[in-house]
């Protein structure tokens, strides 16, 4: 089964300053390069889609040898197949979307809470989602900026959903149950409905979890409390 979905890309951020020095005969400095326009970007993407390439895949390869290190992105658990496809953007940027298989994994199981239990640990031995220990310049790589790609036709909202749904924890959401009360659902609807409509401006706010509710307003906090694999009783 598979283990990891990643995503490798940020080119642009790396190598700007060798593009600009390889297109216009400019030297940039890290901050320069780094709040080049999206415009600018492009533009230099395009000019030399080649030494973006290669950039890549010197980055891609250097990141393959750290899999395997117990001090590496998956620690003590060793990749034991992987499967990439590598894509391209602003007419030459190149990110690579891949799959990954870890020995000795966890897997789930809807029927067993122990695998719960399990996966959530495994998940958060691997992965974490605050930024306390960040570099400021990896922060802001790790960080959804909205563009223009977002919003499509006439949404006005971002159809990635970022900013995601706030957890305390980790979770693994399972879907309400076909017996659930349709009354019950429109109420949870509604709630869900105040937090998508917040959640854009509280984003921006240095807020805790706790504090995150409390904003929001109290009823609200049914919802984040509510277990999706509850049954109502007949």
């Amino acid at each position: 089964m598979v283990t990891r979905f990643l995503k490798e890309s940020g080119i642009v951020q790396h190598i700007g300053k060798i593009l600009a020095k390889l297109v216009d005969n400019e030297i940039l400095s890290k901050l320069e390069a780094r709040n080049l326009s999206y415009g600018e970007r492009a533009r230099l993407i395009q000019r030399d889609p080649v030494t973006c390439s290669q950039y890549f895949d010197q980055r891609f390869r250097a990141l393959t040898k750290t899999w395997n290190s117990p001090h590496g992105p998956f620690q003590h658990h060793e990749k034991i197949h992987h499967y990439h496809r590598i894509e391209f953007q602003q007419r030459g940027s190149p990110h690579v979307h891949m799959l990954a298989w870890l020995k000795d994994a966890p897997t789930y199981d809807a029927n067993d809470e122990l695998s719960t239990i399990r996966v959530t640990e495994f998940i958060d031995s691997i992965i974490s989602s605050s930024s306390n220990e960040l570099h400021s310049d990896l922060k802001k790589l790790q960080t959804h900026q909205h563009s223009h790609t977002c919003k499509r036709g006439n949404q006005n909202t971002c159809r990635f959903k970022i900013p995601y749904f706030p957890m305390k924890t980790t979770q693994i959401l399972k879907p309400l149950s076909d017996d659930y009360p349709e009354d019950h659902k429109n109420e949870l609807r509604k709630k869900l409905k105040k937090i998508e409509d917040g959640k854009e401006d509280l984003a921006s706010l240095e807020k805790n979890f706790e504090d995150f509710l409390s904003t929001l307003a109290n009823p609200v906090k049914n919802v984040f409390s509510f277990q999706p694999s509850h049954r109502v009783k007949e």
